[in-house]
């Protein structure tokens, strides 16, 4: 049970997290210059305090419709780490987009925590992977009618579907033998872990 308590931790910090193309630093929040759609989108001045940034300072984009990790709206003097993209006028056109006279990253997650929100998400995953591999037992048969369909999520699919079904068999034949079944559940806890670690 304990390597099942460490793996997935393991595996998010190994695999998961920012982008290393984009922009990823720990800023400071200095003021609001603007705000549209109805405050969807903020415009803020940054500090940069660490990480790799586009400069000592610069304005952040928050798309509360589309940045991870953002409930609400984004205060002056908050300490945050951020990730984005440098936001070009003629890609980003369009009234809804300010621009300010600094270099600006259209930001696609914020970290407040311990986690990125890409982290927590692939950390519930993995966590709930013995679960969410029961349905498998239906989506081996109905997933290739789904929208979601590849070929590698099929692939993954049919292994749940088999892992779920071998672990049925085993605890109904040895379900006189405690000691073996502890062994099978543990080992389909690992593979249902492996499998979806695989589709992360």
């Amino acid at each position: 049970m304990s390597l099942f308590a460490l793996l997935p931790l393991g595996v998010v910090l190994l695999t998961s997290g920012p982008d290393e193309r984009a922009y990823v630093c720990r800023v400071e929040t200095e003021s609001v210059l603007g705000s549209t759609l109805g405050g969807q989108l903020q415009f803020l001045p940054a500090r940069t305090l660490d990480g790799r940034a586009p400069g000592s300072e610069f304005v952040i984009n928050v798309d509360h419709a589309y940045t991870r990790g953002v409930d609400r709206e984004v205060a002056p003097g908050e300490v945050l780490w951020v990730e984005g993209t440098l936001m070009d006028p003629d890609a980003y056109f369009g009234e809804q987009y300010l621009f300010f006279g600094l270099p600006q990253i259209y930001v696609s997650q914020i970290k407040t925590g311990v986690f990125w929100p890409d982290q927590r998400r692939d950390l519930v995953t993995l966590y709930g992977s013995p679960v969410s591999a029961v349905p498998a037992l239906y989506l081996a048969w109905a997933f290739p009618l789904m929208e979601e369909f590849t070929p590698m999520a099929w692939a993954l699919t049919l292994a749940r579907f088999v892992l779920v079904c071998a672990l049925v068999v085993l605890v109904v034949v040895w379900r006189r033998r405690p000691e073996r079944l502890v062994a099978v559940v543990g080992v389909y806890v690992l593979v249902a872990l492996g499998l979806a670690a695989a589709g992360l």
